[in-house]
């Protein structure tokens, strides 16, 4: 965090994702930590492995982890549940409706 805050002050970056490592090869935990522009930091969950910032995630990373939005994959995936129970919810009273 240290490291963070110093990145955020003193370079044109004002918001920093600091990650701390500890632990060894095979015991040991990453921790993300997010400094906002005002020196303000979250701790986030930890992670086993840096995918999630790489080029292609680290977009998604932001707007789930930090962000605490539903990135356009589970938008997706909760319209699709969403029409699927009213469907479902249609067939059953069609069914219902039928069958009197």
């Amino acid at each position: 965090m240290f490291y963070g805050k110093h990145l955020a002050k003193n370079t044109s970056y004002k918001k920093i994702i600091a990650i701390g490592i500890s632990g060894d090869e095979k015991h040991h935990s990453i921790t993300p930590i997010f400094i906002d522009e005002r020196l303000g930091y979250k701790e986030l969950s930890s992670i086993e492995t840096f995918i999630s910032f790489n080029e292609a995630n680290i977009d998604e990373y932001y707007i789930r982890e930090i962000l605490k939005e539903a990135t356009d994959q589970e938008k997706t995936t909760a319209d699709i549940l969403r029409d699927a129970a009213a469907l479902h919810e249609d067939l059953r009273n069609y069914g219902v409706n039928v069958n009197e």
